[in-house]
């Protein structure tokens, strides 16, 4: 699209006046077979039993823990502290 007009494929773009820094909008279809459906059927995790949470985040239990911990005051940055210590083995 130039200057509200739309163009077509067989427009010839020497005819207007095109200058640097010019914003273009550019829209279109892809190529036909370039889009295909998904081989899976795409499920959000908002959609999801607590079970199948679970499996798709590789978890043993249906039971899934919220992440991070709630801050009470000024407890940001030990929060953080203790995320980052809970992911080291040897710690736990």
């Amino acid at each position: 699209m130039i200057k509200g007009k739309v163009l077509k494929d067989g427009d010839d773009l020497t005819k207007f006046p095109l200058k640097d820094g010019m914003t273009l909008m550019m829209m279109g279809t892809p190529e036909e077979n370039m889009l295909k459906e998904p081989e899976q059927q795409i499920k959000f995790l908002e959609e999801m039993t607590p079970a199948e949470r679970a499996k798709a985040l590789n978890e043993k239990s249906a039971l899934i823990k919220p992440a991070g911990l709630d801050n009470l005051g000024n407890t940001c940055y030990m929060n953080s502290v203790m995320q980052c210590m809970k992911r080291v083995n040897e710690l736990k």
